[in-house]
């Protein structure tokens, strides 16, 4: 994108440090290849024909993993405090927790459909 100088010279928009950056040719401005983004449908920032449709980013994690993850946690959460308060000592507890959340989630993964 140039812009016009007060002298008439052209000049480039300014990024880190005064240099110029380049865009690639037919992306906008808020679109990057690579960075996990999609446009939506028949949305334009302005409401105005030629502006830049506006970009959604994807999720991190996907329902079905974070079903998953946060199924082995409470799993793990309540074996945990059972191993606890059945008189262990805390670093048992922990451990308890710690390998019930993880033997679950293979388990977990294979009934999430």
């Amino acid at each position: 994108m140039k812009e016009t100088g007060p002298h008439g010279e052209e000049q480039g928009v300014a990024g880190w440090h005064g240099a110029e950056r380049r865009r690639p040719v037919g992306r906008s401005p808020g679109q990057v290849r690579g960075a996990g983004t999609r446009a939506v449908p028949g949305g334009s920032s302005a409401g105005e024909p030629g502006a830049p449709e506006r970009v959604r980013a994807e999720p991190l994690l996907s329902v079905r993993t974070t079903l998953v993850l946060l199924t082995a946690a409470v799993i793990g959460v309540v074996a945990g405090v059972l191993a606890f308060l059945a008189g262990g000592p805390v670093a048992g507890a922990v451990l308890a927790d710690l390998t019930a959340a993880g033997s679950s989630v293979p388990v977990l993964n294979g009934l999430v459909r």
